[in-house]
């Protein structure tokens, strides 16, 4: 019980010297009568409102000054560019001098490439000319050497019959065939192989060579 008791009156203490405190601090803390007022605040919160306000109208009438800067200096470009006058060229007449010199280098040219081209076409003829003579007296040769075969002497036939071989640089005969009537293929061979060899001094062109002739069989 003595514990119960004095632990009671330990806390009893505790609570009065609290109240106590309290009592003596509310007078300072709080003053009856007085009020508390917002205009010192609202005009604290508008005068920070207001500078801001100046400031972002101050930004905006340079952004604007600059804007209009930038518009002038490119209108003035645009302006002189415009006015700029554009510088003629002087005409350059061109003398009639040098046109004979190109005309005659012109046709000493045309001249150079005739003769080139006659040199060109004499040749060809002329080998043409020298194939053609050696062919002609080659089929003059196996003409005198053929005879007509009797079967068509007696039926009254007669053909144009090609024969194809292949001169030899020796001068021989190889490789014989024959397009024509059948009746006239042993004839045309025999006097093709009769006809060889012959003199390949005179051929005017590189052996062996493959040559077609045409020989002609008519009744007289």
């Amino acid at each position: 019980m003595n514990r119960y008791f004095s632990s009671f009156l330990i806390a009893l203490f505790l609570n009065i010297s609290i109240v106590s405190i309290f009592f003596n601090f509310l007078p300072t803390i709080y003053k009856p009568g007085k009020k508390i007022s917002l205009n010192n605040i609202k005009i604290v919160y508008f005068k920070e409102q207001k500078q801001q306000d100046f400031t972002k109208s101050i930004k905006k009438e340079q952004n604007k000054k600059i804007i209009n800067k930038k518009i002038k200096s490119f209108k003035k470009k645009i302006v002189k560019k415009a006015v700029k006058p554009k510088k003629k060229k002087p005409k350059i007449v061109k003398s009639n001098k040098t046109k004979p010199k190109k005309d005659k280098l012109k046709a000493k040219q045309y001249t150079k490439k005739q003769k080139s081209i006659k040199k060109k076409s004499n040749k060809s003829v002329k080998k043409s000319f020298s194939n053609s003579n050696f062919l002609y007296q080659l089929v003059k040769r196996i003409n005198s050497n053929k005879t007509y075969p009797t079967i068509a002497k007696q039926r009254g036939l007669s053909a144009n019959v090609k024969a194809s071989f292949t001169i030899l640089p020796n001068g021989n005969v190889t490789n014989i065939s024959i397009d024509g009537s059948r009746i006239f293929y042993k004839s045309t061979y025999d006097a093709i192989k009769k006809s060889f060899p012959i003199d390949v001094k005179s051929a005017p062109f590189s052996l062996p060579k493959r040559v077609t002739v045409t020989l002609q069989y008519l009744l007289q």
